[in-house]
């Protein structure tokens, strides 16, 4: 989502601001302490025109452990929440580029996707 305010926003240092929500799966190999610092990152990558500081978010491990009638199906997923403020000035005319912006958050999500045909090499 992109927001926009007519009143330049202090706490955004910008009139823009993008904000963000994923839930992904997690495999089992994934599911561990290390794996919010690494989404985090890996998402950062590709943000790219963001404001220098001024990024910000969660990510958060889930673990759903099921019972009764659909006991033996646990899962682990991983959800993010983020928001930014992109540098104003990279889109046409001087204003801000939200497609841009908003693929840069689709390339992160489809990074994070394996195909079926990835898992049988």
């Amino acid at each position: 989502m992109t927001l926009y305010s007519h009143e330049l926003r202090p706490d955004w240092n910008s009139n823009w601001r993008c904000v963000a929500f994923a839930r992904l799966p997690l495999e089992p190999s994934e599911n561990d302490s290390l794996a919010p610092g690494m989404y985090w990152e890996d998402m950062c990558d590709y943000l790219g025109e963001v404001e220098p500081d001024s990024i910000s978010g969660t990510v958060t491990v889930t673990q759903n452990t099921t019972f009764g009638l659909m006991a033996g199906s646990t899962s682990a997923g991983c959800e993010i929440r983020v928001s930014w403020t992109p540098l104003d000035g990279t889109g046409p005319d001087g204003t801000m580029d939200a497609g841009a912006q908003v693929n840069s958050w689709a390339a992160f999500i489809r990074s994070t996707t394996r195909r079926e045909e990835d898992d049988a090499s």
